[in-house]
């Protein structure tokens, strides 16, 4: 009897119009999610002008840029460690992307600034002259969403070329003994997880909250009760402690892997329930803190400017020690 032959290994440029293409309806979902949100949180009923729609893009773009070219160069990398396609071949040495040191491994979220430089203008140009050129008399409600979605998933998939390509090919061919981090290991955990993790989340965060703050009907800015705050704080501590379980993870596997940096012999990982308790502890005790804080302030309402600056701090603090924790733990697993 014939055994069967093993499945093929496709090629890098299989792969990568496949990686593009989910990346791409990643950011579809999330950006007709924010768009919708929003639009549920204006008041009134009649189209948005130009201008106002134009809004969701100067600030809607900014995302996928900082967080989406980093994302997008671990995880070709996370599937180029694990073998999941062959890796084109090359004559001579890559040239590095603008930015990027020529014979070292590069920190990927340089790569977020790197294309929020080359990008973010043009990309909102573009989304104005589109903007004015369809819809010259305004946007109705509905239809912002979608429109925030289309573009937004084409600069995603724009991202997702130029980051899977290029640097990609730097630094699979950078040498062992130029990745290896020169830092501290917790120098390591700040700036490479924590540091940029903190205030991408952090800045979104206070975006999102400005956003969705209610309104009253004439369009003025209320007031929300601090006992809200409690709540708010434990859900936002458990969705920040999650993603960061699942976005901080990969970075640190492949660092591990490509021999950027070893978890010092000391170091320890829970069992997956254990590192669930430890979030959801965690996300309660910070939000406990927070109602006794108020409690002992004598706080009762916090206005717009103090729930956005709140909201802000607060999920830069969550989101960059979560991101710390998360790599620290999937270090220890792989020294281990």
């Amino acid at each position: 009897m014939d055994t069967p032959s093993p499945r093929p290994i496709p090629q890098f440029h299989q792969v990568r119009p496949i990686f593009i293409t989910i990346v791409s309806v990643v950011w579809l979902i999330l950006y007709w999610s924010f768009g919708a949100l929003v639009i549920a949180q204006l008041p009134g009923e009649g189209a948005l002008s130009v201008w106002t729609t134009w809004r969701f893009f100067v600030v809607g773009f900014l995302p996928v840029l900082f967080f989406g070219a980093p994302a997008t160069l671990i995880g070709i990398l996370q599937q180029h460690v694990a073998g999941a396609f062959i890796p084109p071949a090359l004559t001579g040495p890559p040239a590095p992307p603008l930015l990027w040191q020529a014979r070292q491994g590069n920190n990927p979220w340089f790569l977020g600034f790197n294309r929020l430089l080359l990008f973010w203008l043009p990309a909102v140009v573009v989304a104005l002259g589109f903007l004015l050129f369809f819809f010259p008399g305004g946007v109705a409600r509905g239809t912002v969403p979608f429109v925030l979605a289309g573009l937004g998933a084409l600069l995603a998939g724009v991202v997702a070329a130029t980051s899977s390509g290029t640097p990609f090919l730097h630094e699979i061919h950078v040498a062992a003994e130029h990745r290896r981090w020169q830092g501290s290991f917790f120098s390591y955990l700040f700036w490479r997880h924590g540091l940029p993790w903190g205030v991408g989340n952090g800045v979104i965060t206070a975006i999102i909250a400005s956003a969705v703050f209610p309104l009253t009907p004439e369009g003025s800015y209320g007031a929300i009760p601090a006992s809200a705050l409690g709540i708010d704080t434990v859900i936002t501590g458990l969705m920040l402690c999650f993603f960061m379980a699942v976005s901080a993870h990969p970075h640190a596997w492949v660092d591990a892997k490509l021999g950027v940096i070893r978890a010092p012999d000391a170091t320890s990982s829970p069992a997956r329930p254990g590192r669930v308790a430890w979030f959801t502890g965690a996300s309660l005790g910070f939000a406990l803190l927070v109602f006794l804080a108020l409690k002992v302030l004598g706080i009762v309402d916090l206005s717009f400017p103090a729930m956005v600056a709140w909201k802000g701090i607060s999920a830069t603090v969550i989101a960059g020690i979560a991101a710390m924790v998360t790599a620290h733990w999937t270090l220890a697993r792989e020294r281990a």
